[in-house]
């Protein structure tokens, strides 16, 4: 199933759990790219979308906690204490720690955030 967020930023909750690897490339191919939260209105916005008890991968990562579609963005919501585990390369958010994010390892399966920025598309999966 998949689920829109607002109509000014089209997140959409893909429930299939994959890779953080394999849900980049599925939003890729069928979307734009994993989401990039860029400000606390994003975060609160994704934080009011999501069901309750759910990590959905978005689309930040490390060398050097990069988004994926290359957003500029500077603004992180990390859970205290993240990130620190060099073998954690990849970043979640958790609706249990008010949807702060949480690193993990890239080859965890779990359901992720695409964006569009195409209305029908996003419109049609309501």
């Amino acid at each position: 199933a998949i689920a829109m967020m607002s109509a000014y930023s089209s997140f959409l909750l893909i429930w299939d759990k994959l890779t953080w690897y394999g849900a980049q490339s599925y939003c890729r191919r069928d979307f734009t790219d994993l989401a990039s939260i860029s400000s606390s209105a994003d975060n609160s916005g994704a934080q009011a979308f999501l069901p309750a008890a759910i990590t959905a991968w978005i689309g930040l990562s490390r060398t050097t906690w990069t988004w994926s579609d290359k957003n500029q963005s500077t603004f992180r919501n990390w859970q205290n204490g993240e990130p620190m585990k060099l073998d954690k390369n990849c970043a979640l958010i958790d609706t249990d720690l008010q949807s702060r994010w949480v690193e993990e390892s890239c080859s965890e399966t779990l359901p992720f955030l695409c964006y569009t920025d195409d209305e029908q598309t996003a419109g049609g999966f309501n």
